[in-house]
């Protein structure tokens, strides 16, 4: 086997002293110390230079939220001085209502509204169906649910259903 070949090293394979060993790990402890105050040092210089820009950075923050304070302040105030009167938003409506009078108290329900209403009837009559089918509790253990009743076509083609419905009670 060639001595590069790897893990095959003769240093750590060779016993050591173990005086010489210590020294040497006391070596590599020093130059961790080293490398990690070099590293403590420069955090430190990083967070002084944010520290001093986050303070530097104050007053300007400051300003900026002053200055939209008094905006929305002077807006506010600037709406309210400039708001029609109630009576004259009623004079507004009463005119608006003798101008058009077929438009008053009729609202179209938006298409939201009419797809959650048709979807809520549909799960009522759904849900009432099924407590309609269940057997009524009788309060004997042994009562069995009735056989389902064939049930009887119901709207606009009843009558060409029920004629072709069989004799003996099936559905077609």
């Amino acid at each position: 086997m060639d001595k590069r070949t790897a893990g095959v090293n003769e240093e750590r394979n060779k016993p050591t002293d173990p005086a010489v060993e210590a020294e040497r790990l006391e070596e590599k402890v020093e130059a961790i110390r080293d490398n990690l105050g070099g590293l403590v040092g420069e955090l430190d210089r990083r967070r002084h230079r944010l520290t001093v820009a986050g303070k530097r950075a104050l007053p300007y923050v400051a300003g900026v939220a002053g200055t939209a304070a008094l905006g929305i302040t002077g807006a506010l105030i600037w709406r309210r001085r400039n708001r029609p009167s109630r009576a004259r938003r009623m004079l507004a409506a009463l005119r608006r209502i003798s101008a058009h009078p077929d438009r008053v108290g009729k609202s179209e329900p938006s298409v939201i509204r009419k797809i959650l209403a048709a979807s809520g009837a549909a799960a009522a009559s759904m849900l009432i169906r099924r407590l309609m089918e269940r057997p009524a509790a009788t309060g004997t253990a042994s009562a069995r649910p009735p056989e389902r009743a064939r049930r009887r076509p119901i709207g606009l083609f009843a009558p060409l259903l029920a004629q072709r419905t069989p004799a003996g009670g099936g559905r077609p």
